[in-house]
């Protein structure tokens, strides 16, 4: 199945849906979250720092998380994943750093104890009914909320790094990802970075999160530690 051109998500979630189809659930929703297989990321390391490290302890993590929701059904244990981990690790810290930024004293309503507590106990059915999702939530409000917004479709904030490292990025993702920085870092392994950039530029496949994932970490890495990071 071909990238989409212009950058939207769905070829990359129908082949990690079909990659990830035949495992257990909680092996299977973790494969869905995932920015990338535990080996692909290991692939990347040098032999030294993968011997310093254990590839897996991202899903073991998942795993240990998960566990207290093990008898509930799929829906809830996935909610219960991202309340344990998504949340905390990513959604409410970047909404706190990019309100304070701005000056601004930001809230989660939803997010008020005894509103979640009382979520918790809905049963799936009422959560996502024929293929409507948070149906209780649109049924409460819609004597409030125009038909049209109740009706369209979610919309994320996620930048469109797909349309953007093939395009005017390209240069810096090149010059940042080049192999005598990547060398010096000590901790990626050049060619296994150049091959992902090479199925990346011909479309072989959509790397798009783990460039956005490499140029963080080499970024980080010489703004922290510069010529002594190997």
């Amino acid at each position: 199945l071909p990238d989409a051109r212009a950058g939207g998500p769905w070829a990359d979630r129908a082949k990690r849906f079909a990659r990830s189809a035949a495992l257990p659930f909680d092996a299977r929703y973790f494969a869905l979250i995932a920015r990338a297989p535990a080996a692909a990321c290991a692939a990347l390391l040098t032999d030294e720092f993968r011997a310093a490290i254990d590839p897996g302890a991202a899903e073991a993590g998942y795993l240990r998380a998960i566990e207290p929701a093990r008898g509930a059904d799929p829906l809830h244990r996935a909610l219960h994943a991202d309340l344990a981990l998504y949340l905390p690790g990513d959604l409410l810290p970047l909404a706190d750093r990019v309100s304070m930024a701005h000056g601004l004293e930001l809230r989660v309503p939803f997010l008020d104890h005894r509103l979640l507590e009382f979520a918790a106990r809905i049963p799936a059915a009422h959560k996502i009914r024929r293929g409507e999702t948070k149906h209780v939530l649109r049924r409460a409000v819609r004597d409030l909320v125009p038909a049209a917004l109740l009706r369209r479709p979610k919309q994320g904030f996620s930048a469109p790094t797909q349309v953007w490292f093939r395009g005017p990025l390209r240069e810096f993702v090149e010059d940042t990802l080049a192999p005598t920085p990547i060398r010096q870092g000590g901790v990626l392994r050049p060619g296994a970075v150049r091959a992902l950039l090479d199925e990346h530029w011909r479309r072989r496949a959509n790397h798009d999160d783990r460039i956005f994932a490499l140029l963080t970490f080499v970024l980080w890495q010489r703004a922290y530690f510069g010529a002594a990071a190997a």
